[in-house]
């Protein structure tokens, strides 16, 4: 998830006037993607705070099932949106995992308040399956299974790192930056057309697959 698309200071401007109009009592998912903003600027202790009141204050006993709002406000239960939104907090915020169409991207990473460390077992990216282990000064990738018929190319901070493999492992400073990059692909990025609809567009089929904007 990647919520802003500006420049740094652009992004922490608005981040910061948008938080100061946004009402106290707004739905569940909206303190997690402030949670992911406020980490995208380095603010931990701000992003700690919504963090915790992304879950704290929205889930229902027995079961910690999701509410949509605030305790005394009318609001919708089970609130899936809110749960997802927490799972982003967690790994698009603290664990800095963005999906580009061309990469993975492992930015800064982050320790949530009171906990030791932070780990994902399985992050999956063309058919290979990751552990990410994060703690106060560094994070380890390693992979569990790999699979051979992407060719990926690792970086580090732009270092190159070689090919993925098989026992494949890198440890760095929980700010650096790692880069999952296949050499080839066979996806194409089709031009987007403003008034376009997917309606008035033709679809050609190929080995039981489609794909938008063929003729």
């Amino acid at each position: 998830v990647q919520i802003y698309f500006f420049s740094s200071s652009t992004k922490q401007n608005d981040l910061i006037y948008y938080d100061n109009v946004t009402r106290v009592t707004g739905p569940a998912m909206t303190w997690a993607m402030h949670t992911i903003g406020f980490l995208d600027i380095n603010d931990e202790m701000k992003a700690d705070e919504y963090f915790n009141r992304s879950y704290s204050l929205y889930t229902r006993e027995p079961f910690n099932v999701w509410s949509e709002s605030i305790p005394g406000m009318p609001a919708a239960g089970n609130f899936i949106t809110g749960a997802g939104g927490f799972l982003q907090s967690v790994i698009n915020g603290y664990g800095g995992i963005r999906l580009h169409f061309e990469h993975l991207q492992i930015g800064k990473s982050f320790v949530p308040k009171g906990s030791n460390n932070l780990e994902f077992k399985g992050i999956t990216y063309l058919s290979n399956v990751f552990r990410l282990l994060v703690n106060e000064t560094s994070k380890t990738l390693s992979v569990v299974n790999f699979d051979p018929t992407h060719v990926i190319r690792v970086t580090a901070d732009g270092v190159g790192l070689g090919n993925l493999k098989q026992g494949f492992s890198v440890t760095v400073p929980r700010e650096s930056e790692i880069s999952l990059r296949p050499i080839a692909t066979q996806c194409t990025l089709k031009e987007t057309k403003v008034g376009d609809k997917a309606v008035h567009q033709t679809f050609n089929v190929v080995d039981d697959d489609w794909t938008l904007g063929s003729n």
